[in-house]
């Protein structure tokens, strides 16, 4: 099967949606946003969160759901981690929550489902399976520790975690941006 890192069509579609995540949520997934979800979705593009707050309320589930898609579909090698209290109530929500957008972006692109997988508890390229994909994690600083990556993003639910699991976090940011939601 080899690697999607060779696949033209891939690098095609990095090229045209790398800079571009809401065409890319409205092409693939059929998704349209609110004018602060897609603020919110630009600056996870550029890598720019740092460690940007929104309330609950401000970002739909969809909006989260192609941010993660985005960043794994479009950038080599990259973790997207949710970082939760109940990880396995989080885990359920987004990875099924998140099926209708994949199969969605299968019919239009039916190559992606050679090389990503998506399963009830993560997302991932079927090559590289422990270091590019997106999981739902338990938040405490044992289970975030040891994740790193330059193409890191990392979504947490603050009402849960405490201030130390977030330091934990954002120590294993190892590219230049610290690209973290708290949400």
């Amino acid at each position: 099967m080899g690697t999607v890192l060779n696949d033209q069509r891939w690098l095609d579609m990095c090229n045209k949606y790398e800079s571009d995540w809401s065409s890319m949520a409205k092409d693939l997934f059929g998704l349209t946003f609110t004018d602060s979800q897609l603020q919110i979705i630009k600056l996870a593009q550029d890598g720019e969160l740092g460690r940007n707050s929104v309330k609950e309320d401000d970002i739909s589930d969809d909006s989260l759901i192609a941010i993660v898609l985005c960043h794994v579909l479009t950038k080599p090698k990259s973790l997207a981690l949710v970082v939760s209290y109940m990880p396995n109530v989080i885990s359920f929500t987004v990875f099924s929550a998140m099926k209708p957008h994949w199969l969605a972006a299968v019919s239009k692109y039916p190559w992606l489902e050679q090389y990503f997988r998506l399963t009830s508890k993560e997302f991932y390229e079927r090559e590289n399976k422990i270091y590019w994909g997106s999981k739902v994690i338990r938040g405490h600083v044992e289970s975030v520790a040891g994740y790193y990556s330059e193409n890191m993003l990392c979504i947490v639910f603050t009402p849960s975690i405490s201030q130390a699991v977030i330091e934990s976090v954002a120590a294993s940011f190892s590219g230049e941006s610290e690209n973290m939601l708290l949400i």
